[in-house]
């Protein structure tokens, strides 16, 4: 499992740069877990969510979702 403690963080504009895709798009990925790169964090009473994205779980889901060089699948084919 990944060790929270000395995971790096990662800003939610910098991951959807790497996804290819905006940060609406990552949030709403995060808020109904279609992607598992973090946490979402929605307080009760509050209009907006924390995201924590984790650099660890983040390549961990860039390499699930590419795929190996010779069977790579598409974004849009995994979601």
């Amino acid at each position: 499992m990944f060790k929270a403690c000395k995971a790096e963080l990662v800003s939610t504009k910098q991951a959807a740069c790497e996804l290819g895709v905006s940060t609406a798009t990552l949030r709403s990925w995060m808020k109904h877990q279609h992607i598992n790169i973090g946490v979402y964090d929605k307080k009760d009473g509050r209009s907006r969510a924390a995201c924590y994205i984790y650099r660890s779980m983040l390549d961990a889901e860039k390499r699930r979702l590419m795929g190996d060089k010779y069977g790579a699948r598409s974004f849009k084919d995994s979601v």
